[in-house]
C-alpha cells in the first residue's frame, strides 16, 4: 500500500514538473501596430486580388514596420523594433472557402526581422491563408529563422505566424477580391511568433523522471 501511494505521488510530481518546463520556457516575439506603413489589396481584375505593403524600411520599399517586444514567460519585456518587407514579386489570393482566402506566394519573399539592444531574430515568412469578411482580416503561416541570438530561438527552427491588419472602414478583402472596389489598406494591428520547447527535449526529460520512479518503486519493494 505505501509503495502504491509513493507511484501516484511520483506520478503527478512529474506531470506538475513537465507542465512547468512547457510554460515556463515559452518565449514570444509580440508585433505592434505598423505606423505609417500599411497592409495593401489591390483588385488583379475578376476574383484576383494581390497583397503588398506601403511603407519603406531603410532602403527596401514595400515593408512594414513598427513596435516589437520580446519576453520569456514571467520575465522582463524588452521593446524593440520589427521591419516585414516583400521581394520578388507580389502574393495573390486564391479562392475562398469558408471565408478563408489561400495564400500564393507566386515566387514571392516575405522577409522579417526584429531586434532590441543587440538581439535580433531574423527570417523568411510564408503565409497560408488571410480570413476575409471582416475589418480585421487574420493572417496565419510560418516564420522560418534563418539567424537569431535571442534566447528560446533557434536558426533554422520553423515558428508559427498569426497576426491581423485592421481595414477600420476601408472596403473588405471579399469587395476587392471580388472587384467592387479597387483596393483596401490597413495597418497591421497585433500579432505574434511563439517558440515553444522542442518536444524531443520534453520528451528526454521524461524519459528520465520515468527511469527516476522506475529505480525508486525497485528500492521500495526492497
Amino acid at each position: 500500500m505505501k509503495s502504491r501511494w509513493w507511484q501516484m505521488l511520483f506520478v503527478f510530481a512529474s506531470i506538475a514538473i513537465l507542465t512547468g518546463i512547457s510554460n515556463g520556457a515559452t518565449t514570444q516575439v509580440t508585433l505592434g501596430q505598423s505606423n505609417p506603413s500599411q497592409v495593401l489589396f489591390t483588385n488583379m481584375g475578376s476574383d484576383s486580388a494581390s497583397m503588398s505593403f506601403t511603407g519603406t524600411c531603410g532602403s527596401n520599399p514595400d515593408c512594414l514596420s513598427g513596435p516589437g517586444y520580446y519576453a520569456s514567460n514571467g520575465g522582463t519585456t524588452n521593446a524593440g523594433t520589427y521591419d516585414m518587407w516583400i521581394t520578388g514579386g507580389a502574393p495573390s489570393l486564391g479562392s475562398p472557402a469558408g471565408g478563408v482566402y489561400p495564400v500564393n506566394m507566386d515566387g514571392a519573399t516575405i522577409n522579417f526581422t526584429f531586434g532590441y539592444a543587440s538581439s535580433f531574430l531574423d527570417g523568411t515568412v510564408t503565409l497560408d491563408s488571410i480570413t476575409g469578411g471582416t475589418n480585421l482580416p487574420r493572417f496565419i503561416g510560418g516564420l522560418y529563422i534563418t539567424s537569431t541570438n535571442i534566447p528560446g530561438f533557434i536558426n533554422g527552427e520553423y515558428l508559427d505566424v498569426d497576426f491581423n491588419a485592421n481595414l477600420g472602414s476601408n472596403p473588405l478583402i471579399d469587395d476587392v477580391y471580388a472587384g467592387n472596389a479597387p483596393s483596401t489598406t490597413g495597418p497591421l494591428s497585433s500579432g505574434e511568433f511563439a517558440a515553444t520547447p522542442e518536444p524531443s527535449s520534453i520528451a528526454l526529460f521524461g524519459s528520465g523522471i520515468l527511469g527516476l520512479g522506475a529505480a525508486l518503486k525497485r528500492k521500495l519493494l526492497i
